[in-house]
Parts: structure tokens; C-alpha cells; sequence
């Protein structure tokens, strides 16, 4: 809504219809708001009232020595004054612990490095060409994958999620753990989620379609966007 079609009918603005200071349109606005009620109508006459009571005061001149004042509070200010005198102090205590914190950040920083360095996260590709191969995971998962198939995962499963991924089709029959669940990522941002169940994958990057088996327990289907949950004997074709 612009500024011309809009108007609040506060004080002000009555007071300048009062004083004939409103564009035409705005006064016509004002004029129709009247019409709309008594207590609109009573509203700006009680205005008018005030306005014309109060036009011819004249608020009286007052006399300001504005050179004595500021000499009164400049003497204020002198007479208040007194020399401080600061000794810079050292701080050895903050010194020292925070240099104490940097020295264990440092050391903590290359033992974190160090660390990494040592124990790299290592990725098993297991494929499988002209036949069906099988694998048991870390975790005791057995995995049967597909001819054509690519499955990849870590030589030992850390943190708080056993997490492969596949391209392909394979049938897992997964270890359960239910503080661990073991995710499948698939194409398209995709994922399977189980805690323990027996289930088959069919999700190659080529296909326009992933279809997900269940032979026992349930599993969990879904994206960022959405998810499902399969029971045995359901397929979900994605």
C-alpha cells in the first residue's frame, strides 16, 4: 500500500486537518472516517476545542545567563579534580597460565595431527565382476554383492554409525546393534537405515529406478527430503 492510500488517524494527523494542512485527498480521508462513527465525529471536535482554547497562549520568554552557568560548572569541575597516580602492575599469574594454554593448545594440536596421520581412515572397494561375491564386514555383517556390483567401506567402523556405500545390488544380512545402525548410501542422495535385518539392494547409478527388498526386520528408506519404513516382505521402488 503507497503512502497516499494510507493513513493513520492518530492526533497528529487530526490536528493537522484541523489546521488545514492535509492533501485533498488525505482530508477527504479524514472527512469519511468521520462519518463512520460518533466517537470518530466527538474525537475531532474535542481536538478543535483544545486547539482553538490553546492558539492564543504565547509560552513566556526565560532569561538564560548562559556565561555564568558554564563558569559555575567549570569551577564544579576544577574543584572535583585530583592527580591519580597508576603503576603499571604485571600480571604474571595470567601470563603465565595463558601461555600455559597455548603451549598444551600447541601440544594438543600435534598430537591430533600426529594421530591422524597415524591412524587413517582406510576404505575397503569391494567389487564384484562376473560373479557373486561374498564378505563379512568388521562388524560381522555378511554382504553378498551382485555381479557389476561396487560396495565401499571402512576396515573398521567408527563412531556412532556403521555407514557403506553402494552401487549395485547386493543382499546384506546385518549385525544388530541398535546403538550403531548400519547405513547404505545410495545414488541421488538416498540411504538405507537399519538396525539388524536381512534385506536386498538394487541401486545402480545407471538405472532409473532403486528397489529395496525386505526378508526380515524392518529397514528405514529415505532422503533429506522424505523417509519410510519397510517391514518383511515390502519392496520399495524409488
Amino acid at each position: 500500500m503507497s503512502e497516499n492510500n494510507y493513513i493513520d488517524f492518530n492526533e497528529a494527523t487530526l490536528i493537522a486537518y484541523i489546521n488545514g494542512e492535509l492533501t485533498d485527498e488525505k482530508t477527504a480521508m479524514v472527512e469519511h472516517w468521520m462519518t463512520l462513527s460518533d466517537d470518530n465525529k466527538e474525537e475531532v471536535s474535542r481536538l478543535t476545542k483544545i486547539w482553538e482554547a490553546t492558539a492564543g497562549v504565547e509560552p513566556k520568554p526565560v532569561a538564560v545567563d548562559t556565561q555564568k552557568a558554564l563558569d559555575k560548572v567549570m569551577a564544579q569541575i576544577k574543584e572535583d579534580q585530583q592527580p591519580i597516580s597508576i603503576t603499571p602492575k604485571t600480571n604474571y599469574r595470567r601470563i603465565f597460565f595463558s601461555a600455559a594454554a597455548v603451549i598444551v593448545m600447541l601440544f594438543g594440536a600435534v598430537g591430533l595431527l600426529n594421530y591422524l596421520s597415524e591412524t587413517p581412515i582406510e576404505n575397503i572397494e569391494l567389487t564384484a565382476q562376473n560373479s557373486v561375491l561374498k564378505d563379512q564386514l568388521s562388524d560381522g555383517t555378511q554382504v553378498s554383492l551382485n555381479e557389476n556390483s561396487i560396495l565401499t567401506y571402512p576396515k573398521e567402523f567408527t563412531g556412532d554409525q556403521r555407514r557403506v556405500k553402494l552401487n549395485g545390488e547386493a543382499f546384506f544380512d546385518v549385525e544388530r546393534n541398535e546403538e550403531k545402525p548400519f547405513i547404505i548410501d545410495l545414488h541421488h542422495d538416498f540411504y538405507v537405515k537399519v538396525l539388524g535385518t536381512s534385506f536386498n539392494i538394487k541401486a545402480n547409478e545407471d538405472d532409473d529406478f532403486t528397489e529395496i527388498y525386505v526378508s526380515s526386520g524392518k529397514v528405514e528408506v529415505g532422503s533429506k527430503d522424505e523417509k519410510t519404513i519397510l517391514v518383511a516382505g515390502e519392496t520399495a521402488l524409488i
